[in-house]
């Protein structure tokens, strides 16, 4: 697995590869898949910490969530957990979130199963399970040794299942036969 990711995508790495540097090569790569993975953070993620937070929270809903996710379905996610009232500005909200979800997503492409695609229903996959255990080592994190990329996947539970939960509410109401506000008379 490892030779396999280090091929694949660091391949400027090997392009100058001669008899010379061949040994200086080989010791510059890292030493492990927690090594080589914090390196690829490493790389992308040398911004400012929005950006940092923002692709924490999207590792965070794809890790937990237990089923594909669309990039729309982040998004729309995203949104929500931004802001309550996102149903009355959604129209003029969604774009510009789409296209930072997917800016930060396409960072992280050496991590994925597929390159990802601007396309609302491209699939969000982690390339291996072994990327989800660097991102969520717990072992790491109660000995003290504190990974930076370290996510919290309770809280992306928590996002995912509200945003479930507010969508399920949203349907339940909307089909229930409700008075407007105007017809109600306060009690006497």
């Amino acid at each position: 697995l490892y030779v396999n990711l280090v091929f694949k995508n660091d391949e400027d790495v090997f392009e100058n590869i001669n008899d010379k540097n061949l040994l200086e090569v080989l010791k510059s790569l890292p030493d492990d898949l927690d090594a080589y993975y914090h390196s690829c953070f490493e790389r992308v993620i040398s911004e400012d910490e929005f950006q940092k937070d923002l692709l924490k929270v999207i590792l965070e809903v794809t890790v937990s969530a237990q089923r594909e996710l669309k990039l729309w379905e982040i998004t729309e996610i995203l949104l929500h957990s931004r802001d309550r009232d996102y149903e009355a500005s959604f129209e003029n909200l969604f774009e510009p979130m789409f296209n930072r979800v997917y800016d930060r997503v396409e960072k992280i492409a050496g991590l994925l199963r597929s390159p990802p695609k601007r396309d609302y229903k491209w699939v969000i996959q982690l390339n291996h399970k072994s990327v989800k255990d660097y991102l969520v080592d717990n072992k790491a994190y109660k000995s003290g040794k504190l990974y930076p990329y370290r996510i919290n996947e309770r809280k992306g539970h928590h996002l995912f299942a509200e945003h479930l939960g507010d969508n399920v509410l949203r349907t339940f109401l909307g089909q229930l036969p409700l008075k407007s506000i105007d017809n109600v008379k306060p009690f006497d």
